[in-house]
């Protein structure tokens, strides 16, 4: 599978044939890939038509998690794309990406709009953390792969925000000239992945809750958590605390 293409959020404009060159050739095999910034609010609209325009047979997977406990995380993710820094209860209130992304139904109803439900499959982090086995082999069930390949899942860890790693403040400066954002696209992924110890360090972040928007942003997700949890067979209260 290859990790975050983005092609039908960001990278769109390269055409479709440096798309298709991300992929060895099939030779039988069932080829992915698989991008965050296709479920952000911003892009999740526009990714999903263009996504249903070019694949229309393709078969989705939407991980989602606790929508409160993604927020620290996405939080501090988000940092190493900016210059000025908000803060973490600053950015949940008025941040056009961080709560809405949270809101998993409403995004699900960008894809919903073109392609069956048959063909989106939606997996939760606390069933894979929970059952991690039970959990891959019902998405090979879904995909159509062979369900006898054998797992390795005991030691798999699971979106650890410890591992993520931030732009340092001159590459994010860099950032903000065109001409440099170009020489960058057009660098071969391998050179990019050699120079990251370069221009990238551990996250930190403050996400610490101010309770008075803790209380506020429950209420912006509970009734959106509340459909999909329907939508999906879950009780109401598969999701503590919202």
């Amino acid at each position: 599978m290859i990790p975050e293409a983005d092609y039908f959020s960001i990278f769109h404009p390269k055409g479709w044939d440096w798309y298709c060159g991300l992929f060895p050739e099939p030779a039988g095999r069932i080829l992915g890939e698989g991008s965050v910034t296709y479920s952000r609010a911003e892009c999740c609209a526009d990714a999903a038509g263009r996504m249903a325009e070019k694949l229309p047979g393709a078969k989705l997977l939407y991980m989602v998690r606790h929508p409160l406990r993604r927020l620290p995380s996405g939080f501090a993710q988000s940092l190493h794309q900016r210059v000025e820094k908000p803060s973490f209860n600053e950015e949940v209130k008025t941040g056009r990406n961080l709560l809405p992304t949270s809101l998993y139904w409403e995004r699900l109803q960008d894809y919903r709009a073109h392609y069956p439900d048959s063909q989106i499959h939606i997996v939760f982090l606390e069933d894979l953390a929970r059952d991690p086995e039970a959990t891959v082999r019902e998405v090979f069930a879904y995909l159509g792969v062979d369900p006898e390949i054998p797992l390795a899942t005991e030691d798999a860890v699971l979106n650890s925000r410890e591992d993520k790693l931030a732009d340092r403040q001159w590459w994010k400066i860099l950032h903000r000239f065109f001409l440099f954002r170009w020489i960058r696209a057009a660098l071969p992924e391998s050179w990019v992945r050699r120079l990251r110890p370069l221009f990238r360090k551990k996250l930190a972040a403050d996400t610490t809750w101010d309770p008075a928007v803790l209380a506020w942003a429950k209420e912006q997700v509970r009734p959106d958590a509340s459909a999909l949890l329907a939508y999906c067979g879950k009780p109401a209260d598969f999701w503590e605390d919202l």
